[in-house]
């Protein structure tokens, strides 16, 4: 059965270890251009990662709204998203749809995607059915779909999945703590040449905190980090020559810069450092 969680989840919602061999940020050339396959990922990453292209601090976000507001949402059809939801009783948990468009389909930025989860709020280690009673939720990605398109860049999901942990839902700080995971495939026009990139990627959440309410406020107040790999089959196309590469990347992730400007998410691999907008996905000083 589809159903939905609640006012983020539903406005925002409106947001592996696979071997290769590739680990020193190759380079294709061709014409005046260098590819790296550190910038690629890199890219790709920021996507996975950003409010706007419903990534990680989508559902990031998503979860922690459903940890405090759950029974004041009435579903239905609001901000261009269309939700649901149902409770079993029998288990504590309660099931979200919820399917969103944002922009125009011949706009510069637009997007389209839905995602199904499940919920359960626990008093210490019991289950309960609403927030008011309960000092943490689990929440979990079980299945999603969902195209984006943005200047330069396309992207479609093929897969997603996300096992969260959110504590401290009475506080002025929700902390949360779990995997998030996606499969996907990702075109870049840059530069004279289109690349196609399909990855899996995985990541680690390390306490990342923010104030539940408006899923707005996780442009300016995220903190923890994020670990993660990235796998990816790199296609590099130009004229009539033709690349392919497999990758494998570490990565980490840091919020902001120490100055209170938590905007952007710096993401870090192969020892380079990347200023990215965690609300777009697009990173600073790259094509």
């Amino acid at each position: 059965m589809k159903a939905l969680r609640f006012s983020l989840f539903a406005t925002f919602l409106v947001a592996l270890a696979l071997a290769g061999c590739d680990n020193a940020s190759p380079v294709v050339q061709g014409g005046d251009a260098n590819i790296s396959s550190t910038e690629d990922a890199a890219v790709s990453i920021a996507n996975a990662l950003s409010l706007e292209g419903g990534g990680a601090l989508d559902v990031v976000a998503s979860a922690a709204d459903v940890a405090s507001d759950v029974q004041n949402s009435q579903g239905g059809d609001s901000s261009g998203c269309i939700r649901e939801r149902s409770y079993d009783e029998s288990t504590f948990t309660w099931t979200g749809f919820i399917e969103c468009e944002r922009g125009r389909p011949d706009g510069l930025f637009y997007a389209l995607f839905s995602r199904t989860g499940t919920f359960q709020f626990l008093n210490g280690d019991a289950p309960v059915q609403y927030p008011a009673d309960a000092d943490a939720v689990n929440f979990d990605i079980i299945d999603g779909e969902g195209l984006r398109r943005a200047p330069g860049f396309s992207h479609e999901l093929l897969d997603i999945g996300a096992d969260l942990n959110v504590a401290d839902i009475h506080t002025e700080l929700l902390t949360i703590n779990g995997t998030y995971n996606r499969a996907a495939t990702d075109t870049l026009y840059t530069r004279n040449a289109e690349r196609t990139l399909a990855y899996e990627l995985s990541m680690t959440l390390t306490d990342l905190q923010a104030p539940p309410g408006d899923r707005h406020l996780w442009r300016t107040a995220v903190s923890g980090t994020i670990e993660g790999v990235y796998h990816a089959v790199i296609t590099f196309t130009r004229g009539d020559s033709y690349v392919e590469r497999e990758i494998t990347k570490t990565f980490t992730i840091v919020f902001g810069d120490g100055d209170g400007d938590i905007r952007d998410a710096i993401i870090t691999i192969d020892g380079r450092d990347f200023r990215a907008d965690v609300e777009t996905g697009q990173v600073q000083g790259v094509d």
